[in-house]
């Protein structure tokens, strides 16, 4: 297959697109980066200037890439936002992309219409970062993203994106759940998201045998983006963390740090046993499962339905906590972090975890599977 891979989230397409290659396939990967995190790329858009000259510039660079763009088996965009200009110019290139090659696939990767829309009560999810334990999750930044999503120019592209495309592909159980409607079924395929577990061996925190030592405390790293903090309800835990760290200072260590470049947060989680990523989820995510792949223990999204949804297995390496239940929390973290011997099965199914689920190799197979799928389906409709 020819395969386009159009924006980044997280290093999702960067990891699936070299799966791909290894399989065989021809892919090309367009993105910015995903802004500072910086990840690589075939053609860099990043977006070098603000304002009216700074769109002019940007999409200049973009017109000149328009003829390499073409003739591809698949196009997969990583959301209905996938250039740094105004949703217009999004669904331009949209249809574009349409019209010169095979089938457009779109990466349910994150916040869009829909997402936002429909996680603001309990009516697809018990609890979200919108809402949880019966209470609306009411701050600016939640604010700011009901404001962006849910009406005007953002919310249309959604609409005519996700209609339009092909096929699309959650990677999370939260976003397959709001979009396993009737509306959406026929076109719809979670993946989980890919790790290349080639590239991360076991850190020398993770040892069993260093992990087994009582004597050793529990090496916690608590580390916040401040932009995203009330989004993944660190505010709910650092509380929490913080008396762990003061009632057993002999059996834990707390690291705090935050918003931290990018290597200088890999070089941290490689020296911690427990990293915290998030409350609000029902699935780890990229940052969570990078860390699992190392064989650390993370605080992150381990549901019930979505260990149902996955038929996972009783110990994964991820401890799963409540928003707005501090007492049982606080419970479980005091039982487990405190405790050598569990943190060390723990960390044993860490790994085990990611290499069952989120091995990238087999990812990037299910992703050409149900793209050969979509790809034929719209050969018999043109029939």
């Amino acid at each position: 297959m020819r395969i386009l891979l159009f924006g980044e989230y997280s290093n999702v397409h960067h990891t699936l697109c070299e799966a791909l290659r290894r399989a065989g396939h021809e892919v090309l990967l367009v993105s910015d980066g995903d802004g500072w995190k910086n990840y690589p790329r075939d053609v860099d858009l990043r977006r070098t200037k603000e304002g009216p000259l700074g769109s002019l510039m940007y999409l200049s660079k973009l017109a000149t890439l328009l003829p390499k763009l073409r003739g591809y088996d698949v196009v997969q965009i990583v959301n209905p936002i996938f250039l740094d200009v105004k949703a217009r110019w999004n669904r331009w290139m949209f249809d574009y992309l349409r019209k010169h090659n095979g089938i457009v696939s779109v990466g349910c990767f994150g916040d869009d219409y829909y997402v936002i829309s429909r996680m603001q009560d309990d009516e697809y999810l018990s609890y979200t970062d919108f809402y949880a334990a019966g209470r609306k999750i009411d701050h600016e930044v939640n604010r700011r993203r009901i404001e962006a999503w849910t009406k005007g120019p953002k919310a249309e592209l959604t609409q005519y994106v996700m209609r339009q495309a092909d096929c699309m592909v959650p990677c999370l159980y939260e976003y397959w759940k709001v979009y396993d409607t009737p509306e959406f079924h026929s076109r719809l395929c979670y993946i989980p998201l890919p790790i290349d577990m080639r590239q991360c061996c076991p850190s020398n925190s993770s040892n069993p045998s260093n992990s087994s030592n009582p004597s050793n405390p529990v090496r916690i790293l608590f580390a916040v983006q401040k932009q995203r903090g009330l989004m993944k309800g660190t505010d709910q835990l650092e509380p929490l963390f913080d008396r762990l760290a003061k009632e057993y200072s002999d059996k834990v260590t707390l690291c705090k740090v935050e918003s931290v470049p990018f290597e200088q947060y890999q070089q941290l989680v490689a020296e911690a046993d427990v990293v915290v990523d998030q409350l609000y989820s029902f699935t780890p995510a990229m940052a969570a499962l990078q860390s699992m792949s190392q064989g650390k223990v993370v605080i992150s999204g381990y549901e019930p339905k979505y260990r149902q949804f996955i038929d996972g297995p009783a110990i994964s390496g991820i401890i799963n906590l409540r928003p707005f239940d501090d007492a049982h929390n606080y419970e479980i973290l005091r039982s487990t972090l405190t405790d050598r011997k569990k943190i060390a099965q723990l960390q044993e199914g860490s790994r085990a975890f990611v290499r069952r689920y989120h091995d990238a190799d087999e990812v990037a197979r299910q992703f050409v599977e149900f793209w050969s799928l979509a790809s034929s389906s719209k050969r018999s409709s043109h029939r």
